[in-house]
């Protein structure tokens, strides 16, 4: 497998996460600089805000887009 490409995480067909997992998740990659979210929905990017913005108290907007790129999200402990 190349690792040197960006990771992508595809939500194809996954119309909700929890917000323990979403939390989860993004803990654990929040090291990672090329990971790529692709096929979120609404729900899912609703999530992943209310997560960060939870974690780091700034403002993240995530637009309706088809990826997520976890380099430009900050997540503080």
């Amino acid at each position: 497998m190349d690792q040197s490409g960006p990771i992508e995480l595809d939500f194809k067909g996954i119309s909700f996460i929890s917000r323990s997992f979403c939390h989860e998740l993004l803990s654990n990659i929040k090291t990672k600089k090329n990971i790529k979210f692709k096929n979120t929905n609404t729900e899912i990017e609703n999530m992943i805000n209310a997560v960060t913005n939870q974690k780091n108290k700034d403002k993240i907007k995530i637009k309706h887009i088809k990826e997520v790129d976890l380099s430009k999200v900050v997540l503080k402990a």
